[in-house]
């Protein structure tokens, strides 16, 4: 579980949180490396995660 019954983060939502901000991070210094703009990455990032999501909720519904 990662929130309480209060909605808050708890300490195993407090590491994947920090898990999660510091590989996008890693990524996000990638990307500019390469001279991607903010927006190309943004759009990326946004497209990538609505992907991820798809596609663990389409392996839990076995869709």
């Amino acid at each position: 579980m990662v929130r309480n019954e209060n909605n808050r983060l708890t300490e195993e939502g407090l590491r994947w949180s920090n898990i999660i901000e510091e590989d996008i991070a890693e990524l996000i210094r990638e990307m500019r490396e390469q001279n991607m703009s903010y927006e190309d990455i943004s759009h990326l990032l946004l497209l990538g995660v609505s992907g991820s999501m798809m596609t663990v909720l389409m392996d839990e519904t076995n869709f």
